[in-house]
C-alpha cells in the first residue's frame, strides 16, 4: 500500500504542472461546438416536411408531417397508425402536437380536428371535426388548451376529458395560431390577423402588431415575451407596445419564424434567410446551409427534449443539436487555424502554434502573431523556459517577449517536433531536416548531430533530470538514452515497444519513463518495459499522451478516443501490471473526439489551464476537456418492447401472447429512448426459460431465437444511455409457445405408459426365457441325480445287499472254519467292490469338488488320489497368477480335469503324467500322458458302455469352453481345455452368470446346473 500511494504521489507531482492564478475562459457553448446530425426526407427517413415535434413521457419523439404522424426512437422512423383496425386516424397534415404530463399524445390536424392517444386508445373530439388545430398547450394545472380555426370554436380547453369552448363575444372570434403560458401563469394567444391577447377570460387584453400574427413565442432571460412571426423578431414592452427585439445580426434586425429558450438559457432562433441563430450570454453565432442545413429559411419548429437535445424541424430535414462531452474550438471561435501544438503559460494565458501563426488567448480574446509581426513561418512546437520565456519553432527559433517576436539567428530547419530544456538552461531541439540541435540558454548553437549520424530516427525528446541526459523517441518504435554525444541505452520493438511512432515521452522524478506507443502506454522502469493496453482494460492500444487533472484522475488520448482513469486504478496497474483497469469514462468521435491513429506530431500536444481544463490538439480543432463540467446524460432510458415476429408473422407486444405450435424463427424487437447518442445505447436481455444468463448484444435492437420448446417464457431487456446510466427495470414480455399434438402432456403420458408396458412385457418375456433356461438346467441336474441314484441302486446297494447275504450265509455255519474262511474272502471282495462303487458315486454327487477357490489345490488332491497305487511320474505346473473364479464354472473345469487324470492313471498304463494350468486372458488346462493311447474311434465316439469322454465334452460345452482331445495308439493322450476369461473369471464385482442370478433374485451359492 505504501508503494502504491508513493506511485500516486509521484504521478501527480510529475504529470500535473503548476500555473498562476489568472484564468482564461475558453468558449464551449457556440452552436458550432454542438454535435450535429441531420435526417432528410430525400433519403427516405420520412415523408414530407416536419411541421411540429413533441415527446411523450415514454420517451418517443413524435413528428407531425404533411402526410401524418411519425414516431422516432433515435434510430428508426415509423409511420404511425393505430394498432386497432377499428380506430380511425385520418391521413392528413399534422399541424400541432403535445406530449402531456399524463403520458397522452394530443394531435391536431388541418381540417381534421383533434385526437388524443392514451393507454392504447384513440379518442376523437367530434366538436372540432372539420376544423383545423394550430396550437395545443398544457397549462400548469394540467388543463389542455386548443387553438385553431373552426367557426366559433377557435379557443377551447379540456378538463377531465370534457371539451369546452369560448364562444361569447368576450373572446375574439379569430383563428388562434399559437398558445403560450408565461412564468407567471398567464395564458397568451396569437390571433389572426395581428393580435396578441392575454386570455383573461372575463376581459381579454389584446395588443396589435402591424407586422402580423406571431407564430411562436418565448420568454428571454430578462422575462420579456419574445415573438416570432412574419416580420422581425419582436417583443412585448412594458408600455404595452410590440417592438423590435434589440438583437442585430450583421447590423440588421432578425426575421424570425420559430423560437426556443433551452434549459441553459440560450435563445435559438429559426430565421428567414440567416439560418439558425444561437444566442448565449450575449454571444451570437449562426448555423447555416453552409454548415449542413437544408435551408436558411424553412424553420417550422425548434424543440428541446427531456435530455436537453435540441431538434429543429424544417421543410425537408430533421436536425439534431446536442452538447458534446468534449467540444472543440476552431476558426469559428476565432482561432487563426487548427492548432499544431498548445502551451499553457505561467501567467494563465494560452499559446497555440498553428498553420497561420501563433495564437495568444488572453482574457477571452485571441491575438494572432503572424508574418506581419515578423513570424518566419507556421508554428509547430513551443516551449516555455524555466525563466518564463516563450519559444516557438517557425523555421527559425522565435522568442516572444513583452508582446514582440524576436527571431534568434540560428537555423533549425522545418518541422521541429520538440523542444526541451535541461538543468543548465540549454535547449535541445529535434528537427526533421537538421537532426538533434544543442543551443545554449541564449539560443547560440553549441552542436548539431545530423540525423544520419544517429542510429535513431529522432521524433520526440524528454530531459531526464535524474541521469542528466535525453530520452529520444523514434518513429519506428525505438527509444534511446542520449548522453555525452551518443546513445548509451537502447530499447526497441523487441523489448515490447512495438513498431511505429513513439510520442509524448515523459520522465518522472524517480527516473521512470512513460511513452505513448502504437501498442499502448509504455512504462520503463529498472530496464523493464510494461504496457498498459487493451489487454489491460483500455478500449484500444495506440496511446498518444497521458495527463492528470486537478482532481488527480488521468486522461489518455488513444487512437479510438479519450479514456478517463482514476488515480487508484492507474496506481494499482503501476504497482502490478497484471491489474486490469476499468475506465471511468470513454469518449469517442460521437462525443467530439477525433479518432486519430497517429496522434499529434508536435509538442506540447496538450496543456492544462489554470481553471482546470485540459486542452489538446486534434484534427478538428482544439479539444476541450472540462473535468468539473463534463456534459453527462443522467437520465436512464425508457425501455420498450416494440413487437414480435414469429415465422414472419407480426404480433403485438402484449403479455401472455400465445404463439402457434412448432414456431421456428422468433424475433423480438426492442428499443431504448435515449436520443442524445442512440448509437451508444447498449442493451442486455434474457429469455427466462431458455437463456442461462444475460445476453449482451451491444447496440443491436433485435433478439433472435430458433426452435423454442413448448412452454411459458419471459423476455426481459434492460438498457443504458450514452453515459452508461442503466435502466435496470427495463421491459418484459410474457409469451407462450403452444405444443404440437405430439408435444402435449397427454401424449407424453401416453408414450410413458406405452413405454412402461413395453418394458414390462420385455421383462416378463426375459423372465420366462430365464425361467425356461433354469428349468432346463434343473431338469438336467435332476436327470443326473436320477442317473446316479440308479447307479447307486444297481451297483453299490446291490453289492452291499450281496455282502449281507454272504455274511448271513457265513453266520449259518459259525463252526465250519473252511466255510467261514471262504465266506470272509468272498465278503472282502464284495466290500472292496462296494468301496469302489461308493467312491465313484460320491464324487459325482459332491456339490463342489474343492472347498476353496483354489483350482490348483483341487487338482493336486486328485493327482494324489490317483497315484496311491500307481508308479507314475507326475509333473504339475502353474503358469500365471491365480484369479478369482466362479464356483460353478470352476467345478466343471475340476471335473473335466479329474476325469482326465483318473483316465490317465487307470487306463493309459502311462509312466509319465504332465498337468499344466495356465492363468491368462483365458484359463487353459492341459493333461498329457505317455501311455498306450486310444484309437481314433474311441477319441471321437467313446468306448461302448463308458461315458467319461462324453461327459467331459458335455461339461466343456456347458461352460462355453473349447475341449480338444488328441490321442493315437502307443502315442499317449493329450487333453486341452480352454475356458473364456469372461465366463470363469470375476470382473469387477460379479461375472455374467452371477449378474443373471442377481437380477432374478437367485442366491449366488445356488447351482444353475
Amino acid at each position: 500500500m505504501v508503494q502504491v500511494n508513493f506511485c500516486i504521489l509521484v504521478l501527480l507531482i510529475w504529470l500535473t504542472p503548476t500555473f498562476g492564478q489568472r484564468g482564461t475562459k475558453i468558449l464551449s457553448s457556440d452552436i458550432s461546438q454542438y454535435g450535429y446530425t441531420t435526417w432528410s426526407n430525400r433519403s427516405g427517413s420520412f415523408r414530407g416536411g416536419v411541421r411540429t415535434i413533441a415527446q411523450t413521457s415514454d420517451g418517443y419523439l413524435w413528428l407531425g408531417t404533411g402526410f401524418g404522424l411519425v414516431r422516432f426512437d433515435g434510430v428508426r422512423f415509423t409511420e404511425w397508425n393505430p394498432p386497432q383496425p377499428n380506430d380511425s386516424f385520418p391521413e392528413a397534415e399534422v399541424s400541432a402536437l403535445l406530449g402531456a404530463r399524463d403520458g397522452s399524445l394530443w394531435i391536431g390536424q388541418v381540417n381534421r380536428g383533434l385526437t388524443q392517444w392514451k393507454d392504447g386508445r384513440l379518442t376523437r373530439f367530434p366538436e372540432l371535426d372539420g376544423g383545423s388545430v394550430f396550437a395545443i398547450m398544457e397549462d400548469h394545472e394540467g388543463t389542455i388548451w386548443v387553438g385553431g380555426g373552426h367557426e366559433n370554436k377557435t379557443l377551447c380547453r379540456i378538463r377531465s376529458g370534457v371539451l369546452g369552448c369560448f364562444e361569447d363575444k368576450k373572446v375574439p372570434n379569430s383563428p388562434v395560431s399559437f398558445l403560450y403560458q408565461d412564468r407567471e401563469g398567464r395564458i397568451w394567444a396569437s390571433l389572426l390577423p395581428n393580435q396578441l391577447c392575454e386570455m383573461q377570460l372575463d376581459n381579454p387584453l389584446c395588443y396589435s402588431d402591424p407586422n402580423g400574427v406571431a407564430g411562436d413565442m418565448v420568454e428571454d432571460a430578462e422575462g420579456r415575451l419574445v415573438l416570432a412571426g412574419n416580420g422581425r423578431l419582436r417583443f412585448l414592452s412594458l408600455n404595452g407596445k410590440i417592438e423590435d427585439y434589440p438583437l442585430r445580426l450583421d447590423g440588421q434586425g432578425i426575421f424570425a419564424r420559430s423560437l426556443l429558450v433551452d434549459r441553459e438559457g440560450s435563445l435559438w432562433i429559426g430565421t428567414s434567410g440567416k439560418g439558425l441563430v444561437h444566442v448565449r450570454e450575449g454571444r451570437v453565432d449562426t448555423f447555416t446551409k453552409n454548415d449542413g442545413l437544408y435551408s436558411n429559411t424553412s424553420f417550422f419548429k425548434i424543440f428541446e427534449d427531456r435530455e436537453g437535445t435540441v431538434w429543429v424541424a424544417s421543410l425537408a430535414n430533421l436536425d439534431r443539436f446536442r452538447r458534446l462531452a468534449i467540444p472543440s474550438m476552431t476558426e469559428r471561435q476565432g482561432l487563426s487555424s487548427d492548432p499544431f501544438s498548445i502551451l499553457s503559460a505561467q501567467d494563465g494565458t494560452i499559446w497555440l502554434g498553428t498553420e497561420n501563426g501563433l495564437d495568444h488567448i488572453k482574457d477571452n480574446t485571441i491575438e494572432v502573431y503572424n508574418k506581419h509581426n515578423g513570424l518566419a513561418n507556421y508554428v509547430n512546437s513551443m516551449l516555455q523556459t524555466l525563466d518564463g520565456r516563450i519559444l516557438a519553432a517557425t523555421g527559425k527559433l522565435s522568442l516572444v517577449e513583452k508582446g514582440h517576436l524576436i527571431n534568434l539567428p540560428v537555423d533549425i530547419g522545418d518541422n521541429v517536433f520538440g523542444i526541451v530544456e535541461d538543468a543548465r538552461g540549454d535547449l535541445w531541439l529535434v528537427s526533421n531536416t537538421v537532426g538533434l540541435i544543442h543551443l545554449n540558454k541564449a539560443g547560440t548553437l553549441i552542436e548539431k548531430f545530423a540525423k544520419q549520424t544517429l542510429p535513431l530516427r529522432i521524433y520526440q525528446l524528454a530531459y531526464d533530470p535524474v541521469r542528466d541526459g535525453l530520452w529520444i523517441a523514434a518513429k519506428d518504435g525505438n527509444l534511446g538514452f542520449f548522453k555525452n554525444g551518443k546513445i548509451i541505452e537502447h530499447y526497441g520493438p523487441g523489448d515490447g515497444l512495438g513498431t511505429g511512432k513513439l510520442s509524448d515521452v515523459q520522465v518522472k522524478k524517480d527516473g521512470t519513463v512513460w511513452v505513448g506507443t502504437r501498442v499502448g502506454l509504455a512504462r520503463l522502469r529498472n530496464s523493464k518495459i510494461d504496457i498498459l493496453n487493451q489487454e489491460a482494460g483500455l478500449p484500444c492500444n495506440a496511446t498518444h499522451w497521458i495527463r492528470a487533472d486537478d482532481e488527480g484522475t488521468f486522461w489518455l488520448y488513444t487512437e479510438c478516443g479519450i479514456v478517463h482513469l482514476s488515480q487508484e486504478d492507474l496506481a494499482a496497474w503501476d504497482a502490478q501490471p497484471n491489474h486490469r483497469v476499468t475506465p471511468l469514462d470513454f469518449f469517442n468521435n460521437m462525443d467530439g473526439v477525433d479518432n486519430n491513429p497517429l496522434g499529434p506530431w508536435y509538442s506540447p500536444p496538450v496543456a492544462k489551464t489554470s481553471d482546470g481544463r485540459l486542452l489538446f490538439v486534434q484534427y478538428s480543432g482544439l479539444g476541450i476537456i472540462d473535468p468539473r463540467h463534463i456534459v453527462r446524460n443522467v437520465l436512464p432510458p425508457p425501455v420498450h418492447i416494440e413487437g414480435m415476429i414469429a415465422d414472419r408473422r407480426n404480433y403485438p407486444p402484449q403479455d401472455n401472447l400465445n404463439l402457434p405450435a412448432l414456431t421456428r424463427d422468433l424475433e423480438i424487437d426492442y428499443t431504448a429512448l435515449s436520443l442524445v447518442v442512440p448509437e451508444k445505447v447498449r442493451f442486455r436481455y434474457i429469455l427466462e426459460g431458455h437463456d442461462a444468463d444475460w445476453q449482451d448484444p451491444g447496440n443491436r435492437r433485435h433478439a433472435f431465437y430458433n426452435d423454442l420448446r413448448p412452454g411459458k417464457y419471459t423476455f426481459r431487456v434492460i438498457a443504458c444511455n450514452n453515459d452508461g446510466v442503466w435502466n435496470k427495470t427495463g421491459a418484459s414480455l410474457i409469451f407462450l409457445v403452444a405444443p404440437a399434438w405430439y408435444q402435449t402432456y397427454w401424449f407424453l403420458l401416453l408414450c410413458t405408459v406405452t413405454g412402461l408396458i413395453v418394458v414390462w412385457a420385455i421383462y416378463n418375456l426375459r423372465v420366462r426365457q430365464i425361467a425356461r433356461a433354469i428349468s432346463v438346467r434343473f431338469d438336467e441336474r435332476l436327470a443326473e441325480r436320477t442317473r446316479i441314484a440308479r447307479e447307486l441302486h444297481d451297483t453299490l446297494l446291490q453289492t452291499v445287499q450281496g455282502s449281507k447275504l454272504v455274511a448271513d450265509n457265513a453266520l449259518e455255519k459259525p463252526n465250519d472254519v473252511g466255510h467261514l474262511h471262504h465266506a470272509m474272502k468272498q465278503l472282502s471282495g464284495w466290500l472292496g467292490q462296494a468301496t469302489q462303487e461308493g467312491r465313484t458315486a460320491l464324487n459325482s454327487l459332491r456339490t463342489s469338488s474343492i472347498e476353496t477357490n483354489d483350482l490348483a489345490a483341487g487338482l493336486r488332491r486328485a493327482i494324489e488320489e490317483c497315484v496311491i497305487d500307481q508308479s507314475i511320474a507326475v509333473k504339475f505346473s502353474i503358469v500365471g497368477s491365480a484369479k478369482d473364479m466362479h464356483p460353478i464354472a470352476r467345478d466343471e473345469v475340476y471335473r473335466i480335469g479329474y476325469e482326465a487324470i483318473r483316465n490317465a492313471c487307470e487306463h493309459a498304463s502311462a509312466s509319465e503324467l504332465e498337468i499344466t494350468l495356465t492363468y491368462a486372458q483365458n484359463l487353459t488346462l492341459r493333461v498329457r500322458d505317455n501311455g498306450i493311447g486310444m484309437e481314433a474311434a474311441v477319441v471321437t465316439e467313446g468306448r461302448e458302455g463308458h461315458f467319461g469322454l462324453q461327459g467331459m465334452r458335455e461339461r466343456a460345452e456347458r461352460i462355453g469352453s473349447k475341449f480338444t482331445l488328441n490321442s493315437a495308439p502307443n502315442s499317449g493322450t493329450e487333453m486341452t481345455l480352454v475356458v473364456p476369461g469372461n465366463v470363469i473369471f470375476r470382473k469387477g464385482s460379479v461375472t455374467r452368470v452371477e449378474r443373471i442370478k442377481t437380477f432374478f433374485g437367485l442366491d449366488r451359492s445356488s447351482d444353475l446346473h
